[in-house]
């Protein structure tokens, strides 16, 4: 199984995000990043860090309002050079991936056994620590109704493009998924974005 890690990041390491975002996606095989022009040394971190093989995009602008845009062409570099890949893991680079899926065993188990396109995990935003989460549904809708973080390369998978912010972070193409809230053992996101006072 071939499972590929996939995020847009910027100034993650001025951020204290970036080493564990490598952590959490060294259960994959590569990762694919679009760097939106960091000026923090991420670019020469991407290169250093012994965590997982690194494809990176480094755009010379922070070009992040079109996000869908650098989304689509990661994407299309993703596919064209591993079209045999079987998931795509989406994190972003303020989120950590649930500790219990930082083993392969425990993630190829979920991938195999998935009956569908999408496989949602939950999503803690963390508030003012590392302890405690929002529960307030501004914050909290996400958890309860899942994230879909990892996708099944089912061929059909694409962005829509256009020029406005905070659009789906994943692709469409991804016809079914799989999360029950009610399951009090779901794997989970954990947001760090929010976890100090600023």
């Amino acid at each position: 199984m071939k499972i590929i890690a996939f995020a847009q990041l910027r100034n993650e390491i001025e951020k204290g995000n970036l080493e564990n975002w490598f952590r959490s996606v060294s259960v994959c095989d590569f990762a694919y990043v679009y760097d939106q022009a960091s000026t923090d040394g991420s670019q020469d971190y991407y290169k250093h860090q012994e965590f997982v093989e690194v494809s990176a995009e480094l755009s010379k602008v922070n070009d992040f309002r079109n996000e869908s845009l650098c989304k689509s062409r990661l994407l299309e570099k993703l596919l064209l050079e591993h079209p045999d890949a079987d998931w795509i893991l989406w994190i972003d680079g303020d989120t950590i991936l649930d500790a219990r899926l930082q083993k392969r065993e425990a993630l190829e188990k979920l991938l195999s056994s998935a009956q569908s396109d999408a496989i949602s995990l939950g999503h803690y935003n963390l508030w003012r620590n590392d302890l405690y989460y929002r529960v307030d549904n501004a914050y909290n809708g996400k958890h309860e109704e899942g994230i879909p973080a990892l996708w099944k390369n089912n061929g059909n998978l694409t962005f829509k493009v256009n020029d406005a912010l905070h659009q789906d972070q994943y692709p469409e193409g991804l016809e079914t998924h799989t999360y029950d809230p009610e399951d009090e053992n779901r794997y989970s996101l954990i947001h760090r974005g929010f976890a100090t006072d600023e």
